[in-house]
């Protein structure tokens, strides 16, 4: 019952009280997680409203309503490609020039800045409201409807590059064991406000 107690504590201590404790002491992890959490609960209405409009206007069946989120699914697919270009020639390119400056002032290396990382979340803070605001400019009847659907698409990208941009930089900036923690505490914002 004792060693019960201890990893129970254990585990309420690292999924819970460590993760709303970094949300509210840590301004990196508060900021993030309310441009997070914002953006997040925006997907969400996003992809409840995109069928009214596809019934509403485009007057699209049921099934042709559900066909309406190969856009989002267009998107999902899409994603990786930027995240990994810019893991790949940026992040990478980045990192193994430091390494090389500091070998050639013949310095320890320092730790590597973690603001690299929100390269794709300032795209994607860009990109997102493109997406949106393409897809309520384009859905008229006078357009055709694979307009919003791309529309739709730009925004899942937009919004997956913010995510995955903040979480890997918190990762970064707190480490393996707060790094986790952080990302506990976005997930929960996340996901109260959305709901």
């Amino acid at each position: 019952a004792r060693s019960f107690m201890r990893g129970f504590r254990y585990f309420i201590t690292k999924t819970v009280l460590r993760p709303v404790h970094m949300l509210v002491t840590e301004p990196i992890v508060g900021f993030i997680c309310l441009y997070t959490s914002f953006q997040f609960a925006l997907l969400y209405t996003f992809v409840v409203a995109s069928p009214l409009v596809f019934m509403t206007v485009y007057k699209f069946s049921l099934p042709q309503q559900g066909l309406s989120f190969l856009g989002f699914l267009t998107g999902v697919i899409i994603s990786p490609i930027p995240t990994f270009a810019l893991d790949r020639y940026v992040y990478h390119a980045k990192f193994v020039m430091f390494e090389e400056a500091t070998k050639r002032l013949n310095t320890s290396p320092t730790e590597f800045p973690p603001e690299n990382r929100l390269y794709g979340a300032m795209a994607g803070s860009g990109i997102l409201p493109t997406g949106l605001f393409w897809f309520a400019w384009t859905a008229r009847r006078d357009i055709h409807w694979i307009c919003p659907i791309i529309a739709q698409a730009v925004t899942i990208l937009g919004s997956l590059l913010i995510y995955v941009s903040a979480n890997l930089y918190m990762m970064d900036t707190y480490g393996p064991l707060y790094g986790a923690s952080a990302t506990g505490a976005s997930s929960l914002s996340r996901y109260t406000l959305s709901a």
